[in-house]
């Protein structure tokens, strides 16, 4: 089950990243450490694998310290069944994503589970993967265009827990019903892409074969 928004039982904020560690980059870690900074009660949450491991917490509670944030504002764990993995979401207000390698099962973890991710996009299909989950349930707003205003939603949503306990309590709703979940829809499309691709190896081959027209007209692009 999706648990309640943590913040307002706990009194303080809980931002989270279970993404795998190899994706926590110096510039990631800067950028938490500045949303830490400028949010009072606030705390970041870390899961991965190899977090139980006392020298890879060192690693990176190290460089959050030379960032002037305190260990104790900074739990790391390591991995855990599947099951208490979920429930881990709980603990969490709002995930963070990793850049410029996005999460993708980790974001629709974190959303199954109620808790929207703040993802920065860049220019590559890597650093897109969360602007195209967010947008297909309804939260574009989540993504963030520059590294400011990835630090300002932040800030900004951290905010709002009225808003985020009702985004909360539907968002599993509101997954299950996108795009996202419509294995039929996603299976046609991409067979017609497979359709569509044949169709121009043969054309480029010279094989007299034409476009399907029904292809052509009732295909539906992918967001990228």
């Amino acid at each position: 089950p999706v648990a309640p928004l943590p913040a307002i039982e706990k009194g303080c904020f809980t931002f989270g990243s279970f993404n795998n560690n190899c994706k926590i980059q110096p510039g990631m870690i800067r950028l938490w450490a500045k949303i830490l900074r400028n949010k009072d009660k606030s705390r970041l949450l870390l899961k991965f694998g190899g977090g139980d491991d006392e020298a890879v917490r060192s690693h990176y509670l190290d460089q959050f310290r030379d960032l002037e944030i305190a260990a104790g504002r900074v739990r790391i764990c390591g991995s855990k069944p599947t099951i208490e993995h979920l429930k881990m979401y709980g603990q969490v207000d709002i995930a963070l994503d990793t850049y410029p390698y996005n999460g993708t099962t980790t974001t629709c973890e974190a959303m199954w589970m109620g808790v929207p991710t703040l993802s920065l996009v860049g220019q590559s299909h890597c650093s897109r993967v969360g602007l195209s989950l967010l947008s297909q349930v309804g939260l574009a707003d989540f993504a963030a265009s520059t590294p400011e205003e990835y630090v300002g939603k932040a800030l900004a949503y951290s905010g709002e827990l009225e808003n985020l306990a009702k985004i909360r309590t539907f968002l599993r709703g509101m997954m299950f019903n996108s795009p996202l979940c419509d294995k039929k829809a996603f299976t046609q499309n991409l067979e017609a892409a497979y359709r569509r691709m044949w169709q121009k190896w043969c054309r480029n081959q010279n094989c007299g074969i034409e476009a399907d027209p029904a292809l052509t007209s009732t295909a539906k692009e992918e967001p990228v």
